[in-house]
């Protein structure tokens, strides 16, 4: 069984989730941890602000996404690989705020030859 994980979106120059994410994650936490999977937490920045603050804030927006999930959803924190990228790796190639750049990706590592993703914006 596939852990599928639906669109949540960050506000412009946030890390914060919002009320409507609280479903989203709790399926796929359910998921997650009901099949003890290990998973990779990747998260990115639209271009607006620097290469520093936009790591920086990539960074807390995929340790929001592992607080939410081990804190309101038993996953174990061990299961949570987390990883920010700023602005590297655009969906939407633009140099404006873009709700589609700023993501956190989800990635079931399921061993060396298998990863599966799924994406939360």
């Amino acid at each position: 069984m596939l852990c599928e994980l639906q669109a949540v979106f960050f506000g412009f120059d946030s890390p914060q989730l919002t009320p409507e994410t609280t479903d989203k994650l709790k399926a796929a936490a359910e998921c997650i941890a009901s099949q003890g999977r290990l998973v990779y937490l990747e998260a990115h920045a639209d271009p607006r602000g620097t290469d520093e603050y936009n790591l920086a804030l990539s960074d807390r927006r995929a340790e929001s996404v592992a607080l939410a999930l081990t804190e309101y959803f038993d996953v174990p924190p061990e299961n949570l690989v987390v990883q920010g990228y700023g602005e590297f790796d655009l969906k939407v190639p633009t140099q404006t705020a873009e709700r589609e750049n700023r993501r956190a990706n989800v990635r079931r590592i399921t061993g060396l030859l298998g990863i599966e993703s799924a994406e939360l914006r």
